[in-house]
């Protein structure tokens, strides 16, 4: 029979939701201490050496085990074009695709002359066989190729090329054009990055004297290889006091499976990221144990190393 407003279990049952309305505040409340925290170490706190230390040190262990199987079952290669204003993007994106007229992407002497990306099939070499088979199969027994063959010989095949506005010091906290730029690139497999070796513009893209200074193009790489770092960790670091509080109570499966579905946001199967964690030297079923913030941003490294590959 249906209750009616006069019933027990109606009353029972608008009592046990204000209790877990009230329950929920409360967690709130310590989440967002404990959220405001964890996500301002994905600020400047790291820094852009201990990023790259910990990309190497998960590059070594990917060397060890061999090469990753990142799969997925997809027919198109997305490449992301990334760099600083007035790099040399767009010039790249043009030269590669080929593109010419009102097709052709924007080149202009000023910064941000691209706000929506840019993108256009291209084509690139690739051999018939991996090289480390040596196969010796002799020319009339090459496979057939849609999209012809370069010049040795090699087939070509196309790929989705992806030219997005520039990126500046800070663009994963909003500064410049914002990280809407940097959202534009999570359906990228690879990233290319542009690097001005000219060394004739400054972080922002604004023209400077030439300078023979190489830590100027080492640092170049080194501060947008850190900007990717830090927009996927303060997002992951925004909502993992869930994985904290998971692992606090013993559950570790939840935890990681929590941990796991965090990453799914930037188009990564759970395969993926457990290889991440691994490669991070971490231990995917003792996440209380793991030092915050340190060891987020290990794993953040070697899931950019992944995920990302430039």
């Amino acid at each position: 029979a249906a209750a009616t407003p006069g019933d027990a279990s109606v009353y029972a049952a608008v009592c046990a939701a204000n209790d877990a309305l009230r329950e929920t505040e409360l967690d709130a409340t310590a989440d967002d201490a404990e959220t405001t925290e964890l996500a301002s170490t994905a600020d400047d706190e790291v820094s852009e050496e201990a990023i790259g230390r910990y990309r190497e040190e998960a590059r070594a262990r990917l060397g060890q085990q061999g090469e990753f199987a990142r799969g997925g079952g997809r027919f198109e290669i997305v490449v992301g074009v990334v760099g600083k204003p007035s790099a040399g993007k767009s010039t790249f994106f043009n030269a590669t695709t080929r593109a010419t007229g009102a097709l052709a992407a924007k080149v202009a002497a000023f910064p941000f002359t691209t706000i929506d990306p840019n993108v256009r099939e291209a084509l690139v070499s690739a051999p018939d066989e991996p090289p480390e088979l040596d196969v010796g199969a002799p020319r009339e027994r090459w496979c057939e190729t849609r999209f012809g063959r370069d010049a040795r010989g090699r087939r070509l095949l196309p790929i989705l090329l992806k030219d997005v506005a520039g990126l500046v010091p800070g663009a994963y906290k909003g500064l410049g054009k914002g990280n809407r730029f940097l959202n534009d690139l999570l359906d990228a497999d690879a990233l290319v990055h542009v690097v001005d070796a000219s060394t004739e513009t400054d972080d922002a893209g604004r023209p400077r004297p030439p300078s023979d200074d190489d830590d100027l193009v080492d640092h170049e790489v080194a501060w947008i290889r850190a900007e990717l770092h830090r927009w996927i960790a303060g997002n992951v670091a925004a909502k993992w006091p869930s994985v904290s509080r998971l692992a606090a109570l013993g559950r570790a499966d939840l935890a990681l499976d929590r941990a796991l579905e965090l990453f799914s946001g930037y188009h990564a199967s759970p395969a993926l990221t457990r290889a991440a964690i691994h490669l991070a030297g971490l231990d995917p079923l003792a996440l209380a144990d793991w030092r915050l913030p340190r060891d987020l941003h290990r794993l953040v490294a070697a899931f950019s190393l992944l995920r990302f590959p430039t």
